[in-house]
């Protein structure tokens, strides 16, 4: 399938995520594979104010590129409310495809899909993005259109999306700000993002301040990813 007919297939199945707070421990994925890379990023999110006040979220994953397109991973993610033990919710296996006849356009793109199976409770989902990247000397410029459905009788689609802007202020330091937002709940978070590199791994701190109908005030955001 020609990558244009790749890009109309995400787009149109954007009609409404099965619904899960905006940001927490989700990132903005960018499009780019690279052959034998194998990535592993444990990420944490904790929740002020609101209705999520105190709750924790967890996400680890291993990623691994099988050519210089297929990305694959296998992602682990719990929660933790407030006062209470942490509980896995998901298993996920994660398959990333960079559309390389992209590479070369003004705007970077790719595709992504994932099956989470549900554990103690939860159903299993399954999800889609359209990945887009531009990079403008220093500045790398990223968005996400995510749409996704639990997997139970009578389930909606629902839209979500994802946007990033960072900037390269040295070779170990990076500035920029992140956004999350669902329409259909009218949530949307916003924030610094901060990354620090050394060596193979990179540290990542954020914070995202929640609007409209947000169910809490703020996320503290945190993320360690370590790749070869």
């Amino acid at each position: 399938m020609r990558a244009p007919l790749l890009i109309t297939a995400a787009l149109s199945a954007l009609t409404g995520v099965a619904h899960a707070e905006p940001g927490a421990v989700s990132s903005v994925s960018g499009p780019s594979v690279s052959e034998g890379a194998t990535k592993f990023e444990v990420r944490a999110a904790t929740f002020d104010g609101g209705a999520l006040d105190d709750r924790w979220q967890y996400r680890a994953q291993a990623g691994h590129g099988f050519t210089d397109f297929w990305n694959a991973a296998l992602i682990v993610r719990a929660t933790q409310p407030a006062d209470e033990n942490a509980e896995l919710t998901s298993i996920a296996f994660e398959n990333k495809f960079d559309l390389t006849a992209t590479r070369d356009w003004p705007v970077h793109l790719g595709v992504q899909f994932e099956y989470k199976i549900g554990l103690n409770g939860n159903d299993d989902e399954v999800e889609f993005k359209l990945l887009a990247e531009r990079d403008i000397g220093d500045l790398t410029l990223r968005a996400n259109l995510i749409t996704g459905r639990a997997l139970t009788d009578g389930a909606d689609w629902e839209a979500a999306y994802s946007a990033r802007a960072m900037w390269d202020a040295t070779d170990s330091f990076a500035l920029g700000a992140e956004l999350f937002g669902e329409p259909e709940i009218d949530a949307a978070y916003f924030g610094p993002r901060a990354e620090f590199s050394f060596g193979h791994s990179t540290l990542s701190v954020g914070y995202l301040a929640g609007f409209d109908d947000a169910s809490a005030d703020g996320q503290l955001r945190m993320a360690l990813e370590f790749s070869r």
